[in-house]
């Protein structure tokens, strides 16, 4: 767990926050994908005071998953809906049942957290009676780091070999629509304002 020092001194949000929102308008309900770093974190309280600040609020809530891979990851999962609680947030907590793989581990945890995410998505989609969209918190820097590694792999065939294709702001994952609202901030500017908001610690993901 890491734990920042307290600002005293508000900052302002994140450069280009406003504009990324503005694309969750109109979606009836928000679940949100929180695994306590502080990318995820700052998505839930930006998130948060954003749907607060709606004169027509989407239904909100989060998940978090637990990978079962580390002897830390329950403890985790009990600092994010520690926090929801304290926001007075819905949260689900999941976990990755049954064996795993010998290789390829990290391609099957993420493939498996999203599948988590779809299932509890649709369950509470169905519960409120409202399409669901899930949000991701990958940054600009995520969004940098992908365009490189395609980079280096040279150019996307699909193409032609001419561009790379980045991380999309909004894809279709089976019925389930995904967005990812912070690709144009980064993550120091999301720390900043956890910091400002006085929030402390974040678990080092």
């Amino acid at each position: 767990m890491h734990a920042a020092p307290k600002s005293e001194q508000a900052t302002d949000l994140p450069s280009d926050l406003q504009s990324n929102l503005e694309i969750l308008s109109g979606r009836p309900a928000l679940m949100l994908a929180v695994s306590g770093g502080s990318d995820s974190l700052a998505m839930l309280h930006l998130i948060k005071r954003w749907v607060d600040e709606q004169e027509t609020a989407p239904d909100l809530a989060v998940t978090t998953v637990d990978h079962g891979l580390r002897r830390e990851s329950s403890n985790e999962c009990a600092f994010v809906v520690a926090k929801c609680e304290r926001l007075s947030v819905p949260c689900f907590k999941t976990r990755w049942e049954g064996e795993k793989p010998q290789t390829g581990l990290i391609n099957a945890a993420r493939d498996a957290r999203y599948q988590l995410l779809s299932r509890e998505a649709t369950k509470w989609s169905l519960k409120i009676g409202k399409p669901v969209s899930l949000l991701v918190a990958h940054t600009l820097d995520d969004q940098l780091e992908t365009l490189t590694m395609r980079l280096k792999r040279g150019a996307d065939s699909s193409s032609g070999g001419f561009g790379l294709a980045g991380i999309a702001k909004i894809v279709d994952f089976g019925e389930l629509e995904i967005i990812r609202p912070l690709l144009g901030v980064s993550k120091q500017e999301l720390r900043d304002f956890l910091i400002a908001e006085g929030v402390a610690n974040w678990v080092d993901d």
